[in-house]
C-alpha cells in the first residue's frame, strides 16, 4: 500500500514539472521530465524505446514495460500505433521496439502530450512525463539518384523530380535550378542526341520545368571519358510560390568490372536477398568476406527495401539507408526484403555500398528483373509450376514440388486467392500451425502465452505447443508475429519430432565443420543443427547456414517436406 500510494504522489508530480512547474522538494521517481521530438513535413515521426527509456530511471531494480499517451490530437496530425490512434491505449515496450509508435503530420505545428509510466508486475502507473512534438517545413527538394556505366549517357525525368519533391516536401515542385558539375566529371545538356548535336548545354541561372518548356525530360546527363565514380550535382527546387527548397541529383558511374547481383520475381511479390551472393561479389572485387554493406534507398515509385518482411503490412521495419546490415550478424543481410511498387513491371537497380572484414569497400547494384506473373496452367503437361499457386513456379523450382504437397496435405495455405508469398519470412505462429498440422498436435491446454489472443488463427496451435514444450516463449511471451529465425525453427523441429516419435540419429560437431558461420549458432541451438545436418534435412546456403536469419514460406516448405518425405 505504502508503494503504490508514493508511486501516485510521484506520477502527480510528473504531470506538474512536465506542465512547467516545479516543487519546493524533490521525490525520487521512475519517469519525468520532458520528450522532444522534431520532424519535418511530411516527415511521419517514429518513436523507440530509447525515447522513453531516457527519461526512465530504474527504481527499486523495475523495468519499464509499457507506457499510455493521453491528450488531444492536433489539426495538424495524429498519435498512431499500427495505423490506429494511440492515445489512452496501453502501448507496450516492444510495440516501441520495433517502431509501431508514430506521429502523422499533414501540416506544421506543435503539441504536448501526458506519457505515464508501467512497469512490470504492476497495475498502477509510475509516473508521468511530457511529449513535446514539433513539426517544421521541410526544406528538402529530394535526391534523385542514377545509376549508369562508364561512358553512358543518362536522360532525366520531371516526373521523378516531381514525386521526389513531393514526398520530401508535401509541396508541388514547378521548376529548378541546377548547380553545375565540373566538366571531367560530365556534363549536362538539354535535347542531347549526340556529342555533335545537341540544343545547348544547361546553364545554371536558367529554370527547367515539369510541364513547360526548357522541361526536366529534356536533359541528359553525359559522364566524362572513363569517369567512373560518383557525381553529386545541387539543384534548387521551386513550387508555384517561388519558395525554394535544396536537393541533389546523383549520378552513380560504375566502374563495370564489379559484378551485379541479379534476381528475378513476378510482379506485386517480394525478393529475399541472401548475404552469400553479396559475399561472393565481395570476394571479387576485393579479395576478402563481406562484413556489411548499407543502401541508397530505391525511388518510392520503383519499391521499398523491408526488414523481415511478411506481408504489406505486417513487417519488422523499413530498411534504413544509415543502418549496416551485415554478412554474419543481426541485422543480417539475409533478412532484408525488396517489394517492387504496385504494378510494377521492367528493371529496378538498387545501390547498395560493400565494406570487407578487412575495411575496403566498393559500390555494387541489385538489379531485380520484375516481370509479369504468368497464368499458371495446371493442365499443361510438363509445367514448372504449381498446380495451386499463381506466384509459385520457375523462378524457386526447387521449392515447387515441396509446397505442392503440403498444400495437398493440408498442412499449409495460401491467401485464398491463388497466392502463397514463398518468398515472404514465415511468422512464429505460422510455423506452429504449420507444425501442428503436419504432425497432428493437439492437446488441450489451460494457459497461452500473454501476447497469443483466443481470436489468433494460431491460439489452440501455440497453446498446445506450449503444453507439449515444444514452444517455451520468453517472459510469458513468444511473439507469434515476428519473423521465425533459421535456429528457433531447427529447435522448434527437433522438439516436434520428439513429440511425434520420430526418431533421427543425433549428429555432432563434425557435422558442422563444412560451414563457416558455425560459432555463430547459439549455444540452445546446436544440438538441433547437428543432427538435422547429419539426416540431410538442413544443407544450407553454400558453406553457410544462416542461423540468425529468417525463414522464408518457401524454404520451410521444403524442410517439412524432407521431414514428412524421410
Amino acid at each position: 500500500m505504502k508503494r503504490r500510494f508514493y508511486q501516485r504522489i510521484a506520477m502527480v508530480l510528473g504531470v506538474i514539472m512536465a506542465m512547467g512547474f516545479s516543487p519546493a522538494y524533490s521525490l525520487e521517481t521512475g519517469f519525468s521530465g520532458t520528450i522532444e521530438k522534431k520532424g519535418a513535413l511530411p516527415e511521419v515521426i517514429t518513436f523507440s524505446a530509447d525515447d522513453f527509456e531516457e527519461l526512465y530511471q530504474v527504481n527499486e531494480e523495475a523495468v519499464l514495460d509499457a507506457i499510455v499517451i493521453t491528450g488531444e490530437d492536433p489539426a495538424f496530425g495524429a498519435l498512431k500505433l499500427d495505423g490506429g490512434s494511440a492515445l489512452d491505449e496501453r502501448i507496450e515496450k516492444a510495440d516501441l521496439e520495433k517502431g509501431h509508435l508514430t506521429f502523422v503530420p499533414d501540416d506544421t505545428g506543435v503539441v504536448s502530450y501526458i506519457v505515464t509510466a508501467y512497469i512490470v508486475g504492476e497495475a498502477e502507473p509510475v509516473n508521468a512525463a511530457a511529449l513535446t512534438i514539433t513539426v517544421e517545413e521541410s526544406t528538402d527538394a529530394g535526391n534523385a539518384i542514377y545509376t549508369i556505366d562508364e561512358n553512358m549517357p543518362v536522360r532525366l525525368s520531371s516526373t521523378y523530380f516531381s514525386d521526389l519533391f513531393h514526398e520530401a516536401n508535401g509541396r508541388e515542385l514547378v521548376y529548378v535550378k541546377f548547380d553545375l558539375p565540373s566538366a571531367d566529371r560530365g556534363v549536362l545538356y538539354l535535347n542531347y542526341t549526340s556529342a555533335l548535336l545537341y540544343e545547348h548545354e544547361v546553364q545554371s541561372n536558367t529554370k527547367y520545368y515539369t510541364n513547360n518548356y526548357p522541361n526536366i525530360s529534356r536533359i541528359t546527363f553525359v559522364p566524362g571519358e572513363d569517369f567512373s565514380g560518383t557525381v553529386s550535382i545541387p539543384y534548387t527546387g521551386y513550387n508555384a510560390d517561388d519558395t525554394a527548397y535544396w536537393g541533389m541529383l546523383t549520378i552513380h558511374v560504375r566502374d563495370i568490372g564489379v559484378e551485379d547481383i541479379v534476381y528475378t520475381v513476378d510482379a506485386g511479390s517480394p525478393v529475399s536477398f541472401r548475404a552469400a551472393h553479396f559475399n561472393n561479389v565481395c570476394q571479387g572485387a576485393t579479395g576478402d568476406a563481406l562484413s556489411y554493406v548499407t543502401f541508397t534507398l530505391p525511388a518510392p515509385a520503383h519499391g521499398k527495401l523491408y526488414y523481415n518482411y511478411r506481408s504489406s503490412t505486417d513487417y519488422d521495419a523499413l530498411v534504413s539507408a544509415s543502418a549496416k546490415y551485415y554478412s554474419g550478424e543481426e541485422p543480417h543481410l539475409s533478412d532484408v526484403d525488396f517489394l517492387p511498387a504496385v504494378d510494377l513491371v521492367g528493371i529496378v537497380r538498387i545501390l547498395y555500398k560493400g565494406y570487407s572484414v578487412e575495411g575496403a569497400h566498393y559500390d555494387g547494384v541489385i538489379t531485380v528483373h520484375v516481370e509479369e506473373a504468368d497464368v499458371v496452367d495446371p493442365e499443361e503437361e510438363g509445367s514448372d509450376d504449381s498446380e495451386h499457386f499463381n506466384d509459385v513456379g520457375k523462378n524457386i523450382s526447387w521449392a515447387v514440388e515441396a509446397i505442392d504437397y503440403l498444400y495437398e496435405e493440408g498442412i499449409l495455405l495460401g491467401d485464398g486467392a491463388g497466392y502463397y508469398n514463398p518468398h515472404a519470412s514465415i511468422s512464429r505462429g505460422d510455423f506452429i500451425m504449420m507444425l501442428s498440422r503436419a504432425f497432428d498436435l493437439d492437446m488441450d491446454f489451460e494457459d497461452n502465452f500473454s501476447d497469443v489472443e483466443e481470436d489468433d488463427y494460431y491460439y489452440k496451435a501455440v497453446g498446445a505447443a506450449k503444453k507439449f514444450g515444444i514452444a517455451k516463449g520468453s517472459k510469458g511471451r513468444f511473439n507469434p508475429r515476428s519473423a521465425l529465425s533459421r535456429q528457433d525453427a531447427m529447435v522448434l523441429i527437433v522438439r516436434a519430432l520428439e513429440i511425434a516419435d520420430i526418431d533421427l540419429e543425433k549428429g555432432d560437431i563434425n557435422d558442422l565443420i563444412p560451414f563457416k558461420d558455425k560459432n555463430n549458432i547459439s549455444d540452445y541451438a546446436r544440438d538441433a543443427f547437428e543432427t538435422l545436418v547429419q539426416a540431410g534435412i538442413i544443407e544450407g546456403s553454400g558453406k553457410y547456414l544462416n542461423p540468425n536469419s529468417s525463414v522464408s514460406r518457401a524454404e520451410m516448405a521444403v524442410i517439412l517436406y524432407r521431414i514428412l518425405t524421410l
